[in-house]
């Protein structure tokens, strides 16, 4: 099992696109650094092993400040984005994913994501 940690303050795919006054649309700095920070731990991770490592699983914790409200499934989407190209070659490769959220400590505390991410066998 591959292992890949990040802590920090997590973007979730709602806060990934911006738009200008005039109505063009953009892909926020937030977004593009909370998915280069994931990216350059993978990298770490997979150091040494070629996409999708000798296992079958790869698990990715994320410590991270959650809101009470906030959808923790919202965060796979710029997780796979990140793991493009490091880990497997598309997310179309990923058969089965799995997100459990620890039980909220406290406002303010770090929340503990995991989320398990299985390949799919590719012909």
């Amino acid at each position: 099992m591959i292992v890949i940690e990040w802590e920090g303050k997590a973007c979730g795919k709602s806060e990934k696109w911006g738009r200008t006054k005039t109505g063009v649309t953009f892909v926020t700095q937030k977004y593009k650094l909370f998915v280069a920070s994931i990216k350059a731990m993978a990298m770490v991770a997979m150091r040494g092993y070629p996409m999708w490592g000798r296992d079958e699983w790869v698990n990715v914790q994320i410590d991270t400040e959650v809101g009470p409200l906030r959808d923790h499934h919202n965060l796979i989407e710029p997780i796979l984005d990140a793991l493009e190209g490091i880990v497997f070659k598309n997310d179309l490769y990923v058969a089965d994913l799995f997100v459990m959220k620890a039980k909220r400590h406290h406002r303010g505390s770090l929340d503990r994501i995991t989320i398990c991410i299985n390949r799919r066998e590719v012909e």
